[in-house]
């Protein structure tokens, strides 16, 4: 049983919300507007991008995430609506600091989550021109710097993991139960209201087997001030969770406040790819640029077309 503990807020801070509000649908300060109110979300090397497999240079520098990087749970892990998504702040979170890995040493400082309306799709990135139900965001500050704060716009400071999701999944994802639980209680629901404190575990309970196909790119923060700061690493592996769980994303969160007139749900909080402008993006030798797009019904049907075709042949 989670223990959950309620800390009344008067506002909650969002890691990249610097000064003027924004949206991500709102005519006057939507997604349409960031690259004239947030200078930085025009320039050269934003994020995210569409993921061409074909397109990626295979490094063989590059090293593989091993599950036991994440096993220590943080001190302290607080879930709350920053009215931009659903995000859980860590404290004393896992350190990587393998160079084949990340260029530097750096700390987990929270993860949050993109997802869809319904019936549509709400990954940031796309692989070959395909978007997923969501998308989770491992964010890490490089502890070169003092804090997340003075890292986020400095070129080298963040990295962070991001992993595909999708909604096929027959059963509900117990680990990710963990965080939406107090979404279904509606004590995280609504922005600028509560921030809930839930018992730690660790991350790598909900990540995905195969860790070690992914691609590797330079870019930004997806969101307002857009900093090119971070360098991303995207999973081939897809996290997968329940229709019942995509279904609370999608109508159980609320991008107002408690009380106001006009509640909106907090979905299809994804940005639009963006240009490359001639960065390169690099992938691991393994991976194959088809994981996270084909459910277990559609590998199924491929295997036996080919066996079919094969029997053909011979």
């Amino acid at each position: 049983m989670n223990i959950f503990v309620v800390v009344t807020t008067l506002c909650v801070f969002s890691e990249t919300t610097v000064g003027q509000s924004w949206t991500y649908h709102e005519e006057n300060n939507g997604v349409d507007t960031w690259s004239t109110n947030y200078a930085t979300c025009a320039t050269q090397q934003q994020s995210p991008i569409d993921i061409v497999h074909d397109d990626a240079v295979v490094d063989t520098t590059l090293g593989e995430f091993k599950h036991a990087l994440f096993d220590a749970p943080p001190q302290s892990m607080l879930v709350k609506n920053n009215g931009h998504t659903l995000q859980v702040d860590l404290t004393n979170g896992y350190i990587i600091n393998d160079l084949s890995l990340l260029p530097g040493k750096f700390k987990a400082e929270q993860f949050h989550f993109h997802w869809a309306a319904p019936e549509s799709r709400g990954s940031e990135h796309l692989l070959n021109g395909g978007r997923d139900w969501g998308e989770l965001h491992i964010v890490h500050y490089n502890t070169k710097y003092e804090d997340f704060s003075t890292a986020m716009n400095m070129t080298d400071g963040l990295a962070v993991l991001g992993f595909f999701i999708k909604d096929d999944y027959p059963q509900d994802n117990a680990d990710i139960e963990r965080i939406i639980e107090p979404v279904f209680n509606d004590q995280a629901s609504y922005y600028s209201e509560s921030a809930i404190y839930i018992t730690s575990f660790s991350i790598e309970t909900f990540l995905p087997h195969n860790l070690t196909t992914y691609y590797r790119y330079q870019g930004s923060l997806t969101t307002p001030p857009c900093y090119e700061s971070v360098v991303w690493t995207v999973f081939s592996e897809p996290i997968r969770i329940s229709r019942r769980q995509a279904d609370m994303f999608e109508t159980m969160v609320f991008e107002n406040s408690r009380g106001a007139s006009d509640t909106t749900n907090l979905n299809d909080n994804y940005r639009p790819v963006q240009a490359l402008n001639r960065r390169n993006v690099y992938r691991t030798a393994h991976c194959s640029g088809t994981a996270s797009f084909l459910k277990p019904a559609t590998h199924f049907i491929f295997l036996c077309t080919l066996i079919i075709g094969l029997m053909r042949v011979y």
